[in-house]
């Protein structure tokens, strides 16, 4: 519940990010995520990630959601909880050392050593679709508050022209990713917006794809937290 709070607070206090912003060069973007990322190295810490699926200008009842705590001895524990409207799904799995331990639901733990298990190599299947025309833009978008923080907010715009190689047909993806930095550098939120893809089969030039008016998909919102005081023990096994 106290991790559910805190997601929902930080996913709403975010207010007032001006609409274009500036343009930067790409460089800047991938430096200010890779040194986002870099400071937890060695840290305790907890990732919350919630994937919205809508149709239309409406939310739909399907979702996402994982949470994954990482101690700084190395400890993993991870919850994946997804909602297919009238199934919903649960697999859970703690590694502490060489040992993992997994369930799914509510079922009875398993343990299981690294050593023993299997490790498949699985053919890499072609690749029916490929990018015939891109477009990328960097941006930032100047200093927010986030959850009472101040932040430096950069995004990643990315206009992107599909070919399907079976029936020649062509598909429009539109991808929007926005990074939330504290004053330390640390990436505290990342949301990534996809709207919905354009199939058609005659061609169509690709700078009045980018203006037509497009539909929200889904929504993927990741929120980083440190916290000294993670703890991550073995389940009991009966």
């Amino acid at each position: 519940m106290k991790q559910l709070l805190s997601f929902a607070l930080i996913l709403f206090a975010s207010v007032g990010i001006l609409a274009q912003g500036r343009i930067i060069e790409k460089e800047k973007f991938d430096t200010a995520q890779q040194n986002g990322l870099s400071r937890y190295a060695g840290k305790s810490y907890r990732t919350i990630e919630v994937t919205e699926y809508y149709q239309g200008a409406t939310k739909t009842n399907k979702s996402q959601k994982s949470v994954i705590e990482i101690q700084e001895t190395g400890s993993r524990h991870a919850i994946f909880d997804t909602d297919q409207t009238v199934v919903r799904l649960r697999y859970e799995s703690i590694r502490i050392g060489e040992v993992v331990y997994t369930r799914s639901d509510n079922a009875p733990w398993k343990e299981v050593r690294l050593s023993e298990v299997k490790r498949e190599t699985r053919p890499i299947p072609k690749r029916r679709s490929s990018v015939a025309e891109q477009q990328v833009e960097y941006r930032f978008l100047g200093i927010e508050k986030l959850n009472n923080e101040e932040t430096s907010v950069f995004q990643k715009v990315q206009n992107s022209r599909i070919v399907d190689s079976l029936d020649n047909s062509e598909m429009f993806s539109p991808l929007t990713t926005t990074c939330w930095y504290g004053k330390d550098g640390r990436i505290l939120k990342q949301e990534v917006r996809i709207e919905s893809s354009i199939s058609f089969k005659n061609p169509t030039n690709f700078a009045d794809l980018i203006l037509k008016e497009k539909e929200l998909r889904s929504i993927r919102t990741m929120i980083w937290e440190l916290d000294p005081n993670l703890k991550i023990e073995a389940p009991v096994i009966n």
